[in-house]
């Protein structure tokens, strides 16, 4: 299902001149990349504390896929979007759960959510933006989701969280055909309009 996803988004930007992809090998080859993020043989787990269910935890948190990126030429504007990678649930591990020694999609947004508020993103990666995309298999679950985020958010939503399905092999959904579309189909998200990486 990474491979996939990844398969994808990388035809998306060879479909669209406008668009290119920025890898990991160069983000770690930047000079903006902190140098001990660069020297660290993890360097795309992100270390993170924060508050939850009146306790506190610490994790390293690993998205799936390498860290990647994207530069945007629109006209004589050019912008960047970056990714810790990407969060593809199969449905292994529940939304919500209370104990957060488990892994759970709650304690991914949690965790995520603390990143941005301590920009971690920018003293762990040197990045100047943070979106995370979660991709699941089924609407059902996707909109499961974003209803735990926005009460995680006391309704306000996310503009950095992306939410896409992306349906699983076997499952009742037709998989869709190899291309570009999870760079140019627009992305939904908790509380605000769908967001188009491509535009």
């Amino acid at each position: 299902m990474v491979s996939q996803i990844m398969a994808s988004i990388e035809l998306g930007t060879r479909e669209r001149k406008h668009i290119r992809l920025i890898t990991w090998s160069e983000i770690l080859a930047n000079p903006s990349t902190p140098e001990a993020t660069r020297q660290s043989p993890t360097a795309a787990s992100v270390p993170v504390a924060f508050s939850a269910n009146g306790e506190r935890h610490a994790m390293n948190i690993n998205a799936d896929a390498q860290p990647f990126g994207f530069q945007r030429v629109i006209g004589t504007q050019t912008t960047y979007l970056f990714f810790p990678g990407i969060e593809a649930d199969c449905g292994t591990e529940p939304v919500e759960t209370s104990d957060f020694e488990r892994s759970s999609i709650s304690k991914k947004f949690a965790a995520y959510i603390a990143i941005a508020e301590q920009r971690i993103y920018r003293s762990h990666f040197g990045f100047p933006n943070f979106f995370v995309p979660f991709i699941t298999t089924n609407k059902v679950r996707m909109d499961s989701m974003m209803k735990l985020l926005g009460r995680m958010t006391d309704g306000r939503g996310s503009k950095m969280f992306l939410f896409k399905v992306f349906p699983a092999i076997g499952s009742a959904e037709r998989s869709p055909k190899a291309s570009g579309h999870m760079l140019s189909d627009p992305w939904s998200r908790a509380g605000f309009e769908p967001f188009s990486l491509s535009e």
